[in-house]
């Protein structure tokens, strides 16, 4: 086996990995939720809990992801698509005002915190997981194969910044 053919590899391998431990995450979460098991949904008592519809797009982002790491463009274009919606549909919400009714739609919130919605992710967390979508959406069978890389990219970049500052205010 040459350089070049294990490096490829190795790469390639990088998407399937990140998927996988996406899904997991939100798998561990759904199933923390349907369990009632605080420590799978809630890091640290006064942190707030990951909410249901999060787990439910990092469990979809991470299918995605794993799905274009094996090279089944379509199925991961409907999870960015169903990704993005979500999103959108919970920062709709926010901006407008009203509420759709869609925050305790698939799992009732029973873990009791200070937000005004309860179940409804925030709208930082929504705006990454649009972006997600919209990546997803776009590696799976969007625009010209010269532009996909770099409007994914754009989206990735803004997914890291968001993450970046939400760490930093955590610590």
């Amino acid at each position: 086996m040459n350089r070049a053919s294990i490096k490829t590899r190795w790469q390639a391998g990088i998407p399937l990995a990140a998927g996988g431990l996406s899904g997991l995450l939100g798998l561990l979460v759904l199933l923390g939720w349907h369990t009632h098991c605080t420590p799978l949904i809630q890091v640290r008592p006064g942190f707030t809990a990951m909410m249901y519809n999060t787990a439910v797009c990092f469990l979809l982002s991470g299918a995605g992801m794993a799905l274009l790491a094996v090279g089944r463009r379509r199925p991961a274009f409907l999870l960015g698509v169903a990704v993005a919606a979500a999103a959108l549909l919970t920062a709709s919400q926010d901006l407008l005002g009203r509420d759709l009714g869609i925050d305790q739609l698939l799992m009732e919130c029973y873990v009791t915190y200070d937000a005004p919605h309860p179940g409804r992710m925030a709208p930082n967390t929504a705006l990454c997981f649009a972006c997600v979508g919209a990546a997803l959406s776009i590696l799976g069978v969007g625009i010209s194969q010269t532009w996909r890389p770099l409007v994914a990219g754009f989206f990735g970049s803004v997914v890291a910044a968001v993450a970046g500052c939400t760490i930093f205010g955590y610590l």
